[in-house]
């Protein structure tokens, strides 16, 4: 069983197939164009008004021996329920688990951590699942306690040979975020539900946004270029 679908995010670590990549807050204060910011405000889960939606999460949650049984007949977004491996481990809280977006194949959720309080970006990529007998094939990137009282939120980036893909997590009153690419230029995506999407050709160094006039960075691992 693979555990990179529930390694803790504060490692930022790199896991699933090699294109996958995760990335998680920054420290108390954040760099942007070579200047310091303080860290936001504290949150609550009132922060995250997406949490609160009544639609269905369509993730199957099944054991490990279920899925074993299964094999390849198990489709779609499955979530494996395993002991973590690290006691120090933030995992999501499936059963809060609220779908939010749909970019392309790939279907995007929003969920609690466990332990929290602590937010959890989920993502089920039909063109990267892998056997549901041998790993989750929703990917996870949790931010516990120490992440969610910086303002920052989990993000997961996905790199090709042509574009960067990166899906993230933001609080109430974001309404949108600046993606610093290439080149030193930046551009901005607009937020929904919590969320935002970016894509764009080549390598992403980084993405900013302002809650309560306070700048805030999430830096990224490498994204190529």
């Amino acid at each position: 069983m693979s555990n990179c679908r529930s390694a803790p995010v504060a490692a930022c670590i790199a896991c699933g197939a090699s294109t996958l990549l995760q990335a998680c807050g920054n420290s108390a204060t954040a760099t942007w164009g070579g200047i310091s910011h303080r860290a936001a405000p504290p949150l609550t889960y009132a922060d995250y008004p997406a949490l609160s939606s009544r639609r269905p999460s369509g993730i199957r949650v099944t054991t490990l021996a279920q899925a074993r049984a299964a094999g390849t007949a198990a489709k779609g977004p499955i979530w494996v329920k395993v002991k973590p491996l690290s006691a120090r481990a933030v995992l999501p809280d499936i059963s809060t688990a609220r779908e939010v977006r749909h970019e392309g194949m790939a279907r995007i959720w929003l969920s609690k951590s466990i332990p929290g309080p602590g937010i959890c970006l989920l993502a089920f990529r039909p063109e990267l699942a892998t056997d549901a007998a041998k790993a989750h094939t929703v990917y996870a990137t949790c931010g516990g306690p120490e992440v969610f009282d910086r303002g920052t939120g989990p993000v997961q980036v996905i790199v090709t040979a042509t574009q960067t893909v990166a899906v993230g997590a933001v609080p109430a009153g974001v309404s949108r975020v600046s993606a610093q690419i290439g080149g030193g230029a930046s551009k901005t995506y607009p937020v929904r539900d919590n969320t935002y999407a970016i894509t764009v050709a080549g390598p992403l160094r980084g993405i900013a946004f302002r809650r309560h006039g306070i700048q805030n960075q999430v830096e990224l691992l490498h994204t190529g270029g």
